[in-house]
């Protein structure tokens, strides 16, 4: 499984659709209209990427879900990684982070926004000491990096932000 395969099986001009979309809607994540974007295809991508007889190693799946979350940036992809990261091994879990590093770093509001989402609700509120992921995200942390990890962090506790806000 790789992502001209799922292109392949999605069809490559409903996934430039989908494309298209995710990138507007994305970028409208967090804004004050709440406008979010869903679709059966990035379901329907989720299950091909995490199918169990598809042979790929976490780490594998979790790069292809990330490859193709940069054209379909949409939460519907990431909902399920707060989950699936509790049986990761740690160097799964380290290259999660990596990549969520490496795609806020880059402050593309299409990218940030379902990411910063996917944060506030799967990882900082559900998460009962956020610690480890708070320094994750922002140890040597670019400026877009930490913004997006500010706007996602309303549930985080006051002592992991004060530094940040001083």
């Amino acid at each position: 499984m790789d992502k001209q395969t799922i292109i392949a099986q999605i069809s490559p001009e409903i996934y430039a659709l989908e494309a298209e979309d995710a990138r507007w809607y994305g970028s409208q994540t967090n804004n004050p209209n709440g406008l979010f974007y869903s679709s059966d295809t990035l379901h329907q991508i989720d299950n091909l990427i995490w199918d169990t007889t598809n042979e790929l190693t976490d780490s594998e799946k979790l790069l292809l879900m990330f490859a193709i979350y940069e054209d379909l940036s949409g939460y519907a992809l990431l909902m399920l990684n707060w989950s699936r990261y509790q049986h990761f091994d740690p160097p799964t879990q380290a290259l999660f982070w990596a990549e969520v590093r490496h795609i806020l770093a880059q402050g593309d509001p299409a990218w940030a926004g379902p990411l910063e989402y996917h944060l506030a609700l799967d990882w900082f509120e559900l998460c009962s000491n956020c610690d480890s992921i708070w320094h994750r995200l922002t140890h040597e942390a670019n400026t877009a990096l930490l913004t997006s990890v500010m706007r996602s962090s309303a549930t985080a506790a006051w002592h992991l932000k004060a530094s940040l806000y001083y």
